[in-house]
């Protein structure tokens, strides 16, 4: 018989698409990757959301709870009404101290 170094399941193996081989696990590698920095970006601004809006509740459990950034889009859209919205105070800023939301969001000007 001869020997042929296909291993077990012979040339046919070969066939197909193998992840974990060459250009395939490259892309896959770049499609993890790019997954974990997005979610690791949804995860800081809904953290940093909840923290300027003083949701101690909200920030420790969008902290904790690893939802694969299902509970920060939740958070975000229906509870903060930041994403899609033009706004994204509504009233929580420096409009409680009697200041204006226009005055707030440009203070600083470059010139």
């Amino acid at each position: 018989m001869m020997n042929n170094n296909f291993g077990y399941y012979g040339h046919y193996a070969s066939f197909g698409f193998n992840p974990w081989s060459g250009i395939g696990f490259s892309l896959l590698g770049i499609l993890i990757s790019f997954f974990v920095v997005a979610l690791l970006a949804l995860k800081g601004y809904s953290l940093w959301v909840s923290a300027r809006r003083g949701e101690k509740w909200w920030f420790i459990a969008l902290l904790f709870i690893n939802t694969l950034g299902l509970l920060e889009l939740a958070y975000l859209i229906f509870f903060a009404k930041t994403l899609f919205n033009k706004h994204c105070c509504e009233g929580t800023c420096e409009e409680k101290k009697g200041e204006s939301h226009e005055h707030h969001h440009h203070t600083h000007t470059h010139e």
